[in-house]
């Protein structure tokens, strides 16, 4: 593992949940080529939560998908389900099929099956669709 993933690995895994939440819902986004959200952040980021953000960003998708991994064990390791909770979701069903659908989208790209890209790249597109958007009405 280099150097700069260690240190944004340990930054990361101080912050608290609901940053950690964040930070690996952008990871995620950024892996699958899609913008998440508005760019800036959430309006509650701190100035370190947007500086791992940054640095994270900048990482490889092998390294991206690394720190990812680490940050959302990191989230399940502090909940402790009660019985009949299932993450976050409605049901085990839809849980595992959110599962399933990570997994084969991790699987894509460690085949390289699937392309992905830059957050700059991802919000340059994004502006250009928007401003095209704009422009029509």
């Amino acid at each position: 593992m280099n150097t700069e993933l260690e240190r944004i690995e340990a930054e990361a895994l101080k912050l608290p949940v609901e940053d950690r939440e964040h930070l690996a819902e952008r990871l995620l986004a950024s892996l699958d080529g899609l913008a998440d959200g508005d760019e800036r952040g959430p309006a509650f980021a701190t100035p370190e939560l947007k500086r791992i953000e940054a640095d994270a960003l900048k990482l490889s998708a092998v390294d991206r998908e690394h720190l990812v991994e680490v940050v959302i064990d990191s989230l399940n390791l502090e909940s402790d389900p009660a019985p009949g909770d299932y993450g976050g979701f409605a049901s085990a069903e839809i849980q595992k099929s959110w599962l399933d659908e990570a997994e084969r989208r991790m699987q894509l790209l460690r085949e390289g099956r699937t392309k992905t890209y830059s957050a700059d790249e991802v919000f340059a597109e994004a502006r250009a669709q928007l401003k095209a958007a704009r422009e029509i009405r």
